[in-house]
């Protein structure tokens, strides 16, 4: 009785570790060969071993071949608390993004609002309005430069000039 509770459990155990390398009829064989052995340790050794040989080859079939980079990502929980400022330079750190110093981009397109100021539009399809009050002269074709300023606005200005003006962007 007690060999053959063994067998059902080595057979159902052979017939669900069994990975592409060992058939199911190879596994029945294999079986077979363990059962017809007499001397009772020398029967339970090529269980042992078929078990061992079915369990390794599964192994080696579900092992992955390259193991993915892990890659921190930043939790709401992790942001909690912070400034605006910072929590959004860490998701930037993250992500791998860095802002331009600067942006040179040609006009396609100047209009004025009822106030006088500028609307530029790039070549590029952004759009920057003017909020200072100061005077330059922009036609269509002009090469400008932005750059971001220390309180965090941004100055246009000619490629060709030093005058700048306050802007931002709107699309």
């Amino acid at each position: 009785m007690k060999t053959r509770t063994c067998l059902i459990v080595a057979s159902a155990t052979m017939l669900i570790f069994a990975g592409p390398g060992y058939a199911t009829t190879d596994i029945e064989q294999a079986l077979n060969d363990c059962k017809d052995i007499e001397v009772a340790n020398k029967r339970l050794n090529c269980y042992d071993q078929l078990a061992n040989d079915v369990a390794n080859q599964h192994a080696s079939a579900t092992t992955p071949l390259a193991t993915p980079q892990t890659t921190q990502i930043a939790s709401p929980e992790s942001l909690f608390g912070q400034d605006k400022e910072k929590a959004r330079t860490k998701l930037e750190e993250l992500a791998g993004y860095k802002e331009a110093a600067e942006l040179q981009a040609k006009v396609t397109e100047v209009r004025k609002n009822s106030r006088g100021q500028f609307i530029v539009t790039l070549e590029n399809g952004q759009v920057w309005h003017q909020f200072d009050s100061k005077r330059l002269r922009i036609k269509i074709g002009d090469m400008i430069t932005i750059e971001k300023s220390r309180l965090g606005s941004y100055q246009l200005r000619k490629s060709t000039g030093s005058v700048t003006l306050r802007v931002r962007r709107i699309s």
